[in-house]
């Protein structure tokens, strides 16, 4: 009886264990430029929603792909940090459900060039002589 009563025990452990190994989920991300080509090498970061602290980094490979795994369910906000274009902020991604997987289209707009810049002030002569004023 006692043997009995230790399998089953032994039998809702490794249940347990195996739904542990099954909560984890997945975000696939594909990285594109406007004109839908795949953007290699591209930094992206898996920030947590609700204080937008760092959950995961990756770069995308040469189909401008990454994923972020072993996530646990939550909410999640994809940032793309890119120069030369746009970054982006994706809306929250819930994850809810056992081994839930999602994927996320991102397209990088390219950012407008400013044309020229103007600079509003005087310059400050200087005649080689430095005198500071103190005050008693």
């Amino acid at each position: 009886m006692n043997n009995l009563i230790l399998l089953a025990f032994a039998y809702m452990l490794s249940l347990g264990n195996f739904a542990n190994g099954q909560a984890a989920g997945k975000i696939n991300i594909v990285v594109t430029n406007a004109q839908q080509k795949p953007m290699e090498s591209t930094f992206v970061e898996l920030l947590n929603a609700k204080d937008s602290s760092l959950v995961q980094f990756s770069t995308t490979g040469n189909d401008g792909s990454t994923e972020f795994k072993g996530l646990q369910n939550g909410n999640y906000i994809v940032f793309v940090p890119e120069m030369g274009n746009k970054s982006y902020i994706s809306n929250t991604v819930t994850l809810n459900h056992t081994g839930e997987e999602f994927s996320l289209n991102v397209i990088l707009a390219e950012a407008k060039a400013h044309n020229e810049v103007i600079v509003v002030g005087q310059a400050v002569a200087y005649n080689g002589k430095l005198t500071i004023n103190s005050r008693p």
